[in-house]
């Protein structure tokens, strides 16, 4: 049965979406059939640079995409501006979900990326 608060609202807006189970069916439902207007946020990958949930199994659903980047930390440290395309773990746990800020992620440009996760 469909909620009657969804039924009258025009937008929906979708945050963590990474999480959301069944998001593909319940997005293309919701613009599809109720014509609703609807906001995704949320990862698209895991700090282990592999898709992450549904997000991006939207996007050849989708009207316009906004990707958006922080700044490199590594970068910055040097002050030199970076986008970071990459989240990276800075605690030892391999955990998928383990929600957290800056006590266990960084953002990282792709070399530092390559650097901190995948040289020996």
């Amino acid at each position: 049965m469909i909620d009657t608060e969804f039924l009258n609202a025009k937008v929906i807006l979708i945050e963590e979406a990474q999480f959301h189970k069944n998001l593909l069916d319940f997005v293309v439902m919701a613009v599809d059939v109720h014509e609703k207007h609807v906001i995704v946020a949320g990862l698209d990958g895991d700090a282990n640079r592999n898709p992450f949930g549904e997000v991006l199994n939207l996007v050849p659903l989708a009207d316009h995409i906004v990707k958006l980047k922080a700044i490199c930390k590594k970068c910055s440290d040097e002050n030199i501006v970076n986008d970071a395309i990459f989240t990276s773990k800075i605690v030892n746990n391999s955990s998928l979900v383990d929600v957290g800020g800056v006590d266990k992620y960084e953002s990282l440009c792709r070399r530092h990326y390559i650097e901190n996760n995948l040289k020996n």
